[in-house]
């Protein structure tokens, strides 16, 4: 008898395949939460550097806000500048308006106040001018009428820088002027300045009384100029009537 001698063929277990297969799983498995932890830590990154440049800008828009100083001791500006004359804070109920058709203008005033007319000038003062002849009040604002002899004083005038002293518009001896700034009134030129005929040392040359003047001196032309003066012989008294001129002043208008 033969003996049979083919040996049954034995498929054996593949193990290896699935261990592959669970090897690549847990591969993926392992570099999807590398991706996830990475994208974590970028979104953290990004997050404190926003902040951080936050923190700063804000610190940047504090320290670089402008310091308000004031310095009452500081020169004055040399600015030749022409501004508008601006208004103050009397109610327009305490004005009443005057007008002049002579010289060409109107202007509000205190209702307190009385009004003179002259031939060439309107005088406004807090006392009524007697009815008989003599001396009127000395402390008062004018408005008068000035001919060509005032162009070389007004040209000197608007062209001095301010705090200059002109001796152009001296007009006397121990007098000292006091450029403030140009003006405009309209399409006129304008100039605003002190006239001081009492501080100043005296020369012993001689002359009149002159006060403390605040002047406004505009040019109609260059043969006509209005004058807008406030005036006494007391620097404190032309000074504590400066507001209602400088409200005068403001309304004041040229045709």
């Amino acid at each position: 008898m033969e003996m049979d001698t083919t040996k049954k063929q034995v498929i054996p277990d593949q193990p290896t395949s699935k261990k592959s297969v669970n090897d690549s799983s847990i591969q993926n498995q392992k570099g999807f939460t590398l991706i996830i932890l990475g994208v974590i830590v970028l979104l953290i990154v990004v997050a404190g550097g926003a902040y951080y440049f936050g923190m700063q800008n804000g610190k940047s828009s504090v320290t670089s806000q402008p310091q308000i100083t004031t310095n009452p001791t500081a020169a004055p500006s040399t600015s030749t500048t022409t501004t508008q004359p601006s208004p103050t804070s009397i109610p327009d109920s305490n004005l009443k308006m005057y007008t002049n058709q002579k010289m060409g203008f109107t202007i509000k005033y205190p209702s307190s106040l009385y009004v003179k007319e002259f031939e060439t000038s309107v005088v406004f003062t807090s006392e009524p001018y007697p009815t008989t002849e003599g001396p009127g009040p000395i402390d008062l604002i004018e408005i008068s009428l000035k001919g060509s002899y005032m162009a070389s004083q007004f040209d000197a005038l608007f062209k001095a820088n301010v705090g200059d002293d002109v001796p152009e518009a001296h007009n006397a001896v121990d007098v000292k002027i006091t450029k403030l700034k140009n003006l405009k009134f309209g399409k006129y030129d304008a100039v605003e300045y002190i006239r001081d005929g009492i501080t100043p040392p005296k020369s012993g040359l001689g002359r009149g009384p002159i006060g403390y003047e605040h002047n406004v001196l505009i040019k109609k032309n260059n043969q006509e100029f209005i004058d807008l003066l406030n005036d006494s012989m007391e620097v404190a008294k032309t000074q504590s009537r400066d507001p209602v001129f400088n409200e005068m002043v403001s309304s004041f208008v040229l045709k």
